[in-house]
């Protein structure tokens, strides 16, 4: 895990997908974790994501790694794995592009806040279709690393 001081500025969080990226960003300070945007998945997704990061002056990317629920690689953590080496060959050694694990990001987008009742499967379906739930996933994502990263864990 790379110390805050060391690298301080913004952090994104993404929520990699095939058809979207969700997209977080960090304040300056590294407190707060906002949904930015949601990106359309293909092969010109890391140059949009790229290009999002550049605009926002961002110092750190954490690319949400989907293992398997015993921690196992699969298609979706081999294709995270492949967007983060992209995105670091396109932002270059002054960015650090690293995985994180999200294998519940998803499902806690859903529930959104514990305060807060389930989402009926009609409003989860309305959230996917908008990506809604795409950046609320990378918004998770980056709370969580910010979290870890104020407290020493990771």
């Amino acid at each position: 895990m790379v110390v805050i001081a060391d690298r301080p500025g913004r952090v994104m969080g993404i929520d990699p997908g095939t058809v979207r990226l969700g997209i977080a960003l960090s304040d300056p300070d590294r407190l707060v974790a906002t949904g930015h945007a949601v990106v359309p998945g293909g092969d010109d997704a890391p140059q949009a994501i790229a290009k999002i990061a550049q605009d926002q002056q961002v110092r750190t990317i954490i690319v949400g790694w989907p293992r398997g629920l015993s921690g196992e690689e699969t298609p979706a953590s081999l294709a995270a794995r492949d967007l983060a080496d992209k995105l670091q060959g396109l932002m270059g050694p002054d960015v650090h592009v690293e995985l994180m694990d999200e294998r519940f990001s998803s499902r806690q987008a859903d529930r959104g806040p514990r305060d807060r009742p389930r989402l009926s499967a009609k409003k989860q379906r309305a959230k996917r279709a908008s990506g809604e739930r795409d950046m609320a996933a990378a918004q998770v994502i980056l709370a969580s690393w910010l979290e870890q990263s104020h407290t020493g864990e990771g």
